[in-house]
């Protein structure tokens, strides 16, 4: 049926020189040595695979940042060929709003201005008798003397100041007047 218990006794060995010892931790040593060995390598090529994941990684985001620089390049480009475009075509309507027959039609339907009549000019002798009589003909002749001369010349000088007043209440208009009074 069952067998009888055995005792087993450990069997010592007899106690070991210090030069035995280190024959025993040698020949441990070597396992030892494999072991670091082996997790060396292990954490060796761990760190390989992570390096060549990063690497990939950073690389695939430069790629995507390239992508991103060259689609907002083209972006711009865009938008600067559509700017040139708006500004050429406001140049050509400006032009074309800035021609002179349009602003005189403008002007004549809308304003009911129309074209002046070319300008007259009134020339005023400075000492009319001279002239007069250098018109008719006598530049030979004596020039009169005495108060009928004074007259004539006074009324030139009137009749310049009243058409130099009349002239520039043309150009200036009343403000103008107004103003250097």
């Amino acid at each position: 049926m069952g067998l009888p218990a055995r005792k087993m006794e450990q069997v010592r060995e007899p106690a070991r020189r210090a030069g035995s010892r280190a024959a025993a931790s040698a020949a441990r040593r070597p396992s030892a040595r494999k072991a670091r060995a082996s997790d060396l390598v292990t954490r060796a090529a761990v760190l390989a695979i992570v390096l060549l994941a990063l690497s990939g990684v950073a690389r695939v985001a430069m790629a995507v940042k390239a992508a991103e620089a060259a689609i907002d390049a083209h972006r711009l480009e865009r938008s600067i060929r559509s700017e040139l475009l708006e500004g050429r075509e406001l140049e050509a309507d400006c032009s074309a709003l800035a021609a002179p027959s349009r602003i005189g039609a403008i002007a004549s339907s809308t304003l009911n201005m129309r074209a002046t009549a070319a300008p007259r000019y009134i020339c005023v002798p400075s000492d009319p008798a001279s002239d007069g009589d250098r018109a008719a003909g006598g530049a030979d002749e004596p020039r009169p003397e005495g108060p009928a001369a004074e007259g004539r010349g006074v009324l030139a000088r009137l009749l310049e100041d009243l058409v130099a007043g009349e002239a520039q209440a043309l150009l200036v208009g009343d403000v103008g007047l107004a103003s250097s009074r």
